[in-house]
């Protein structure tokens, strides 16, 4: 439901719609009546307000993600792989323990060469590009130069087809 009414920002001064501000409720102590009322800022004010407190006190828990990040290294690797294959069009997609397997192998899928773990790169045997899935059958652990080599060969075939 709409309203015409408007209202003067506390923040900002300008004269909105009652709509743009946001709606808040209250409980009394007994928690037997409750209260509804615009809060006085609009959303606008309100979303850069907590904008800015949070930007001032982030330097407090920024080292803490920092050390979370490092000890569940595996999970947001993991979490982060899920998210570009569901953006690529994937439906289906790798168990967490699946994962781990795969992340557990230390050669190339492709030229059988030891990895070091910060030279592995997951590959997609059908690309997701191309139809492929992210699941346990399409996706194989491989080195850098395997991963690009197997990308320069796909464009230099599509090349030549078209």
């Amino acid at each position: 439901m709409t309203s015409t009414a408007e209202r003067q920002c506390r923040d900002c001064g300008e004269v909105k719609a009652l709509d743009d501000f946001r709606l808040t409720t209250t409980k009394s102590r007994s928690g037997e009546k409750s209260w509804t009322y615009r809060r006085p800022e609009c959303v606008r004010c309100h979303k850069a307000a907590n904008a800015a407190r949070f930007q001032s006190r982030k330097h407090l828990w920024q080292p803490a993600r920092d050390r979370w990040y490092l000890r569940n290294f595996e999970k947001t690797d993991f979490h982060h792989a899920q998210t570009r294959a569901r953006k690529a069009g994937a439906t289906a997609f790798l168990s967490f323990e699946e994962w781990l397997v795969l992340r557990a192998n230390k050669n190339c899928h492709w030229c059988e060469c030891e990895l070091h773990p910060s030279f592995r790169n997951v590959d997609h045997v059908q690309p997701l590009a191309f139809g492929g899935q992210h699941t346990a059958e399409n996706v194989v652990m491989s080195c850098a130069n395997c991963n690009q080599r197997r990308e320069w060969e796909r464009k230099a075939t599509r090349r030549n087809t078209i």
